[in-house]
Order: structure tokens, then sequence, then C-alpha cells
């Protein structure tokens, strides 16, 4: 009898042990799907923002909005992000992100620029992020600032 239940944890752990890379992928998968709604939000957010206000000359108080992304902690089902970046301008893609055990991935946002302010703003935690977007003209052009809500950009009141 003690063989038996011997071999049987045996032969559990051993299943176990060959379907954690599987595991592994999903939740890495998982994750970065996560990660993707999260910036097609924050797209859309943007977007609305750019459409339907103007840019406030030098000295006004910017068109805002607030949003708050949910970024992937470490669980069963999904791998923990390990950087979400926003870029500063020019860098071409606007949004880069890595969770633990995938490849870092680049997205540029459609209709929008978007961009962080001067150096890229980054988020090395999962959880709730609370953001500002701030509607601002860079370079001649009508850009959505992403910044961190405790930290107060050029001309924000």
């Amino acid at each position: 009898m003690t063989v038996r239940a011997a071999v049987s944890v045996a032969l559990a752990a051993a299943l176990l042990g060959a379907s954690m890379p599987a595991v592994d992928r999903v939740r890495v998968q998982h994750a970065d799907a996560r990660i993707e709604g999260e910036v097609e939000r924050l797209q859309t957010v943007a977007r609305s923002l750019a459409r339907s206000n103007d840019v406030v000359g030098d000295g006004g108080s910017p068109a805002r909005a607030r949003v708050t992304v949910h970024l992937p902690v470490r669980s069963w089902g999904a791998s923990q992000v390990t950087e979400f970046t926003v870029l500063p301008p020019g860098d071409g893609a606007a949004v880069r992100w890595q969770v633990r055990g995938g490849e870092r991935r680049h997205r540029t946002l459609n209709g929008v620029a978007l961009a962080a302010t001067g150096e890229e703003l980054t988020v090395q935690e999962g959880g709730r992020q609370r953001l500002v977007l701030e509607l601002r003209r860079l370079d001649d052009e009508r850009t959505v600032v992403v910044r961190r809500p405790d930290i107060v950009g050029e001309g924000a009141g």
C-alpha cells in the first residue's frame, strides 16, 4: 500500500512539473491581454479628451481627464507586470510593457498623440494605477500628456 501511495505522489509531481511551462505561458498571455485592454481604454480616454477640447495657450490650465489603469498582479491566472511605460514625445511607440516571463511589447496609439511629460513615465508594479491626462501642444502637435497625479507638470494648476 505504501508503494502505491509513493508511486501516485511521484506521478502527480511529474504531471504537475510537465504542465507548469504551459501554465506559465497562459499566465503571460492573459496578463498581456489584460494590459492590451487597459491600453485600449487609455487610448479611448485620450482620444475623447483630444476631440472634445481645445489646447489652452501658455499659462492656462489644460483640459484634463483622470483614468485608472488596472495592471495585472501575480495570480494563478496571470503573470505580474514588471514594466508599464508611457514614452516621451517622438519615441515612435507610445506605450511599452513587459510581464514577468514575457517579452517586452510596444504599442502605438491610433488617432491620438500620447506622451509622458519630459522623461518616460514608468510603473513597475501591478494593481490600480491612477494617471492624469492633459491636452497640450508639444512641438506644434496636439498631444495628450500622461503624468502621475502627484507630479505636477508645466502649466498644470
